[in-house]
């Protein structure tokens, strides 16, 4: 069957409960397969929650994919399959263009999912749209955007988008967007729904929904991901958070050797190096912890601070250092530092580092 139009599909279809997720970046972790199934597993999941709330529609809210200028073919290939899973559940699906699905970063002309606006189920929003009198719906806006739309977006009871505004948390528990438009713009809506920060958070009418799962040690402690439900009808909003999800966690390695341990499986812990512990210790009690619960990653790291701080007062540490774990942060450094570069490979540059060391 071909696509129908966005107005046929949405015709004589009253928003009464919608399914909210976002932010579930295919292709993360230098395109690592495992973090691909995570989000094919994540996705089965949300089918189920989609299937118990019975909602009459459903919204992604931006970044589906990771990386700006390629998509691996592997990657690609598990996000279709996603997208094919959700798209056979026969309910419409508001499916927004975050910045991460973005080529250029001046303007949204092309952008990397446009691919799925062949599946019937799908409303493609890569410009801002109105759905009706209530709902209005907006892709990831350039800074001077704001200002221009906020007429339209103040005259609508419920938004949907893939916001920036500044002073919400972008990562950890303190660490908050210091520059973008101000939220108080938008006063007029009841409730603007939005992804883009990962973190889950409410301030006034503003609620980021939080992302899938979490992602790197920016998250680490916080299992408060998933999806949310807004039903329209009762106007609750309420979340879903995805219990067998793969955790991050951080520690310190006298708390670990005191035995204050237990951390689910598919964790990965990071081990602060406050003790004085061999190398070769440090390597057992890696293959133990790992083993005994079934972690995906176990490093143990020097503590910065505290070996600065030794260092200001004239002293030296005797510690080994983790190499294993810096050739990881190293690694991490190059993706996040060339990720958005239409130009410049990521991986290839990984390489020549691999080959370096």
């Amino acid at each position: 069957m071909g696509k129908i139009s966005t107005a046929e599909l949405l015709k004589n279809k009253p928003i009464t409960k919608i399914v909210l997720w976002t932010d579930i970046h295919f292709g993360a972790r230098n395109n690592s397969d495992l973090h691909n199934l995570d989000n094919l597993d994540y996705v089965d999941w949300l089918i189920e929650r989609i299937k118990e709330e019975k909602p009459s529609h459903i919204a992604f809210l931006g970044d589906f994919y990771e990386n700006r200028n390629a998509i691996n073919v592997r990657t690609m290939d598990h996000a279709t399959e996603a997208c094919r899973r959700l798209n056979a559940l026969g309910i419409p699906i508001f499916f927004i263009v975050g910045n991460h699905d973005l080529y250029h970063r001046s303007n949204r002309k092309i952008f990397s999912t446009r691919s799925f606006t062949d599946l019937e189920n799908f409303v493609l929003v890569s410009e801002p749209m109105e759905v009706n009198k209530d709902w209005y719906i907006a892709p990831f806006l350039f800074r001077d955007e704001y200002p221009t739309l906020a007429s339209d977006i103040n005259s609508h009871k419920y938004v949907l988008g893939h916001f920036e505004f500044r002073n919400f948390v972008v990562t950890g528990a303190t660490k908050t967007m210091d520059h973008g438009p101000d939220a108080d713009m938008f006063t007029g809506p009841r409730y603007i729904f939005s992804g883009h920060f990962h973190k889950r958070q409410h301030n006034k009418n503003i609620i980021y929904i939080g992302n899938t799962f979490p992602t790197n040690y920016g998250d680490a402690g916080d299992k408060e991901r998933g999806c949310a439900v807004f039903d329209v009808v009762k106007d609750e909003i309420y979340f879903h958070d995805w219990d067998n999800a793969p955790l991050f966690f951080k520690t310190k390695l006298t708390r670990v050797l005191d035995g204050e341990m237990g951390w689910p499986a598919k964790s990965r812990v990071r081990c602060l190096l406050d003790a004085d512990i061999g190398y070769s210790d440090v390597q057992a009690l890696r293959e133990e912890m790992i083993k005994t619960f079934e972690l995906r990653e176990f490093s143990v790291e020097e503590d910065v601070l505290a070996r600065k701080e030794m260092l200001s007062e004239g002293l030296e540490l005797e510690t080994e250092l983790d190499t294993s774990s810096l050739d990881n942060t190293v690694r991490q450094l190059i993706i996040e530092g060339v990720s958005p570069s239409p130009t410049i490979d990521p991986a290839a540059l990984i390489r020549l580092y691999e080959e370096l060391v």
